[in-house]
């Protein structure tokens, strides 16, 4: 079963499973009818430890040496998962050994009387011991069909391992580690490690430890199945998995396999529906697991939440946390026929081994996102699974509260890029490629212009730095700043300027990035009604401004038709010219006409 959902309620959750089950019993009776139509069987496959009749006392043997051992460690787990695993990785080792040495210890003498060219014995070929054949290199004389060799002694061993294992759960209600069987592993939570990412989180339960990383990017960066020709929207989220074998103390390759994949899909899922999809940003969750001992796939939906609230992104609904799910099944000794199960919370690596389930589940207080269930048995009883949906309840909620001590909502001090695009006046230059990548190599922002519209993405501070930069190149005004305008005629409405400088600089200089900062050298002519010259009612602009003189002005917008820009002198906050302006407006009003 594999759900992707916008935190489902659980009920509502049940009730699609009830209806999915009842709805696919009439597609599994035509399959099984065509089956009979065609007369089809099943090609025989290899035979497991328990369906060999010959070697069934392998098993006991198997049991008779290593029971008592398992079950001391599974009553009484050593500190530690290290300190445990090497308890059972001895246990196998000497059974292994002592099994080896009881079925196939026989096989070396053999080979040698029949390679010496001594008289063989018929009993020779094969000695039987405990009614099992054995031969050199495992290969082994058959007894109704059944095979002896070192990988079977294995397997033997292993089943009475989860056979052990079952009887002290079912028995004792204790797990490997000494847990009960709905308690969660130790969980700690932080936030930060990595100061100069733009969000960090590190996740860890019990053995279990996950280091995320989130990156804002631009949102070309985005992936977009439509460009290549498939269907699917665009994908603004992308999360990575990361497995290496140090996380398991093994050496191997480091490149990505269908098992990475896979997991990075299921955290992806987990947290998609969270994050609020904007078309001003790309985000890409990268988790590295740095010790696994089972879910570390639901480790990594924790860190993830934690990892994009840090980096400022807001969780629709709030962080989202995983837990696994297990189970464990035997027959039921006073029902023959019934089965028993246990269901188990936050299972351990060794307990998904030998367990018959794995049930992953993703959510938060409001609902499931996300489920996906891997079962050995050949069928679950939907009781069963509705139990483990329960289960996962409380354990999700424990692990919510550890998360929201390290970080409760989205930082609000977090220094992560930011986008936004602003249309550019067409009186202006049009910006040349050169000057958008020297802009972005010399300041750290990336710009760019796209069907007339600036594009700027970067970090708070340098963007404001960078579009000033851009402007004063392109020669570009910006709405409600300051500049210094002369007068070159006057018309009955208004006067015609040209803008000489900025209100704060010379007419001509360079900047700290190597831009000229200055307008073009032919200036940018502008328009001033008359209604923006003076706060007083005026007959004529000659009562106020004088063709050739400078003033400092304001630019309010552009016309309409003409795309010229528009100033103003009555919004200059202080300027000497603005009371100037006044005195002389007065001493016309107060003179004798």
């Amino acid at each position: 079963i594999e759900l992707t959902g916008h935190r489902v309620p659980r009920n509502r959750l049940k009730e699609a499973i009830q209806f999915a089950h009842a709805e696919i019993q009439d597609g599994l009776k035509s399959l099984r009818h065509f089956g009979r139509e065609v007369k089809s069987q099943k090609p025989p496959g290899p035979k497991t430890i328990t369906e060999a009749p010959s070697i069934d006392n392998l098993v006991e043997a198997a049991r008779e040496e290593c029971r008592a051992e398992f079950e001391s460690v599974f009553l009484n787990p050593p500190n530690g998962r290290n300190e445990r695993e090497k308890a059972l990785w001895d246990i196998r080792l000497a059974t292994r050994e002592a099994l080896a040495q009881r079925f196939l210890g026989h096989a070396e003498d053999a080979e040698k009387k029949s390679a010496g060219g001594a008289e063989k014995d018929p009993g020779d070929d094969a000695e039987r011991k405990d009614g099992v054949c054995a031969e050199k290199d495992g290969v082994c004389a058959e007894e109704d069909g059944g095979h002896v060799t070192e990988a079977v002694i294995a397997q033997a061993v292993s089943e009475v391992e989860s056979q052990v294992l079952r009887e002290c759960v079912f028995t004792h209600k204790r797990r490997a580690d000494g847990r009960t069987l709905n308690q969660l592993r130790p969980l700690q939570a932080e936030v930060g490690l990595l100061p100069s990412a733009h969000g960090s989180a590190l996740f860890t339960r019990g053995a279990t430890q996950v280091l995320t990383t989130t990156t804002i990017g631009h949102p070309d960066l985005s992936e977009f199945p439509s460009r290549y020709g498939f269907p699917g929207e665009t994908k603004r989220v992308m999360v990575t998995y990361e497995f290496p074998p140090y996380s398991v103390n093994e050496t191997g390759k480091l490149t990505p396999g269908r098992r990475e994949l896979g997991h990075g899909a299921l955290t992806e899922r987990g947290i998609r529906h969270a994050v609020e999809m904007r078309r001003d940003r790309s985000l890409r969750v990268h988790t590295t697991t740095t010790g696994s001992n089972g879910s570390s796939s639901m480790a990594s939906i924790c860190a993830a939440s934690m990892a994009l609230l840090h980096a400022g992104v807001d969780l629709v609904g709030g962080p989202v946390a995983g837990v696994s799910i297990g189970l464990f099944s035997r027959p039921d000794p006073d029902n023959p026929g019934e089965t028993m199960y246990l269901v188990l919370t936050d299972i351990l690596g060794l307990e998904d081994y030998l367990g018959d389930m794995d049930f992953k589940i993703a959510g938060n207080h409001h609902g499931i996102t996300a489920i996906q269930l891997d079962t050995k048995l050949p069928g679950l009883p939907l009781g069963v699974l509705f139990e483990a949906l329960d289960a996962s309840e409380p354990a999700l909620s424990e692990i919510l509260d550890v998360m929201s001590t390290a970080i409760s909502g989205p930082r609000a001090d977090a220094n992560v890029p930011v986008y936004y695009e602003e249309e550019i006046d067409r009186a202006l230059d049009r910006p040349h490629k050169s000057l958008m990548m020297e802009l972005t190599r010399k300041t750290g922002v990336e710009m760019r212009e796209r069907n007339g519209r600036l594009q700027v993405f970067g970090i708070p501070e340098k963007t404001e730095a960078a579009r000033e930069k851009f402007y004063r190149a392109v020669g570009g005004l910006r709405v409600d700043s300051e500049y210094m305008v002369t007068v070159v005629s006057i018309q009955e409405y208004g006067a015609v300027v040209h803008v000489v400088a900025e209100a704060d600089g010379a007419e001509t200089d360079t900047d700290e990035s190597g831009l000229a900062s200055s307008f073009q050298r032919e200036p940018k002519e502008g328009f001033m009604h008359i209604s923006d010259m003076s706060k007083r009612f005026i007959e004529s602009p000659l009562e106020v401004v004088e063709v050739g003189r400078t003033y400092r002005a304001v630019c309010t917008g552009q016309e309409p038709l003409t795309r010229r820009p528009t100033f103003s002198i009555t919004r200059v906050s202080t300027s000497r010219y603005v009371e100037d302006i006044d005195k002389k407006t007065e001493a016309q009003a107060s003179s004798p006409s």
